[in-house]
């Protein structure tokens, strides 16, 4: 007798050739084509249906993926150079990603060329200078565990996954707010020069001497120097960062019931308001978990990196969902009672402390309505996190950088998640109206906004340059046409 065996592959073919995408042109092909023929061996260029394609495209937030005609990593800054030479002889749309961390569509996504930073991950430590040089294709984990045994640290991003070009350049460039921003400043205040290819090819290597509007510009200019066009104003490849000593930390996470709100708001009310401590740090975050009552306490010594690990548990959205940050400026987070406040977060005094917290009081009213069963058809992920920050060390005159942080605000991080492309629409005028509900409700508690301006990294891809850029906007429009006069 004679045993067959058949074995069936569901394995999909592979196609590492051009395919026509949806919404593709067949010049974005052209394009692909002539960015594959002069790149060097130390780059790639990849196609739909080749697994290394979908680490160039995709997100953290499946929301923000958008399908391109190809995705190249460049290895070196001469390739870089040489696909922006490219890009520029052509009208195809390109993407820059590092890390994927950006919740708009378009602004690290593209139906054209996505450029991966992915190789650019060196990091060169300058004991002379006391600065780290690093590529920007890296995430802030990855260079966090590299500066570990040299017993170093910068002021970059908070939380895992997050690409270095995020923080001071938003994929590619705002500001960005460190767990050593209290002590040294924004991200972007810690830089002392940048390695910078222009729009036409040209590679320059900008420090506040060389290149002073250039280097104004790039430190959270945003992506595409706010947006203008699709056009850019050039790639970022490396960036110089002071570097400071870091030894073992004390810190983790506290989690607390819903019951205990009031006493967290008093805590956290009390902490922004008497603070003086530059290396005291505490950030609030209200999300509902979805079964057993949950309380828990993480702390302890630490080293940094561990303490990064610990507290992004909930950031790391192992479900995929769909997602979008927005941003409320609030200069103030502990202030007097206004009744109207509580009225308008639709839940009532209960306690002295309603009178004394409101802005409190109205952003976890907000987040318990927009939480709550029947604002979607499937239950959203929503999260307010409360971001309080030493305001000495933050303020900055306002044209030291193109993100104006000359008035100080303490930045609101809203996020909601969702797992239906069909509710994208509910979900993005949700999370505007809740935005708008909480700055009208500091408004009418009485709090000057006035020359303040929203947080870049968090801000929703329709803010204004305006709301983001205030009264610099004029200085970047200037810039853009000067280096990008084509757009």
């Amino acid at each position: 007798m004679f045993t067959f065996a058949v074995f069936i592959s569901l394995l999909p073919l592979v196609f590492c050739k051009p395919l026509q995408t949806r919404d593709s042109q067949p010049s974005f092909n052209v394009t692909c084509h002539n960015v594959a023929r002069v790149i060097s061996s130390a780059s790639a260029v990849y196609y739909p249906g080749c697994p290394q394609f979908l680490n160039g495209i995709e997100h953290w937030a499946p929301s923000s993926t958008e399908v391109s005609t190809c995705s190249v990593e460049p290895g070196t800054v001469k390739d870089v150079a040489a696909i922006v030479e490219v890009l520029a002889r052509s009208t195809t749309p390109f993407s820059i990603l590092s890390g994927g961390h950006a919740t708009s569509v378009g602004f690290s996504s593209t139906r054209g060329v996505a450029i991966n930073l992915v190789r650019l991950n060196s990091v060169t430590y300058d004991p002379t200078s006391s600065t780290v040089t690093i590529g920007t294709g890296q995430t802030w984990s990855d260079l966090f565990h590299k500066l570990e045994p040299l017993r170093l640290n910068v002021a970059g991003g908070r939380i895992v996954g997050v690409g270095v070009a995020v923080s001071p350049l938003g994929e590619q460039h705002p500001s960005g707010y460190s767990w050593l921003s209290n002590r040294h400043g924004l991200t972007i205040d810690t830089i002392t020069a940048l390695e910078l290819v222009l729009p036409n090819s040209t590679v320059v290597h900008v420090t506040p001497s060389s290149a002073p509007d250039l280097f104004f510009g790039l430190r959270g200019g945003f992506n595409n120097f706010v947006r203008f066009t699709e056009r850019s104003m050039g790639i970022v490849t490396k960036i110089t960062m002071r570097a400071y000593k870091q030894g073992p930390i004390w810190g983790g996470v506290l989690s607390f019931d819903a019951d205990k709100v009031e006493a967290v708001n008093a805590a956290l009310a009390k902490f922004s308001a008497s603070n003086t401590d530059p290396d005291g740090n505490c950030l609030f975050n209200s999300f509902e978990f979805l079964s057993i009552p949950h309380t828990s306490k993480d702390l302890g010594t630490r080293s940094f990196l561990n303490f990064t690990k610990a507290i992004s548990v909930n950031y790391l959205n192992p479900t995929h969902l769909r997602g979008t940050f927005s941003s409320v400026s609030m200069p103030h987070i502990a202030v007097p009672v206004l009744k109207d406040i509580i009225q308008q977060g639709q839940v009532k005094p209960t306690s002295p402390l309603d009178t004394v917290y409101p802005p409190l009081n109205i952003i976890f009213s907000r987040f318990k309505y927009y939480s709550r069963p029947g604002v979607f058809s499937t239950q959203p992920f929503v999260s307010f996190a409360v971001e309080p920050f030493y305001r000495k060390s933050i303020v900055r005159p306002r044209d030291d950088a193109a993100y104006p942080h000359d008035v100080f605000v303490n930045p609101l991080n809203l996020f909601f998640g969702w797992p239906n492309a069909t509710e994208d629409a509910a979900a993005f005028s949700a999370i505007k109206g809740a935005g708008a509900n909480i700055t009208q409700a500091l408004i009418n508690n009485g709090q000057d906004l006035t020359g303040t301006v929203l947080y870049p990294n968090y801000a929703l891809g329709d803010a204004t340059i305006e709301s983001l850029y205030g009264a610099n906007v004029p200085a970047l429009k200037a810039l853009r046409s000067k280096y990008d006069p084509k757009g």
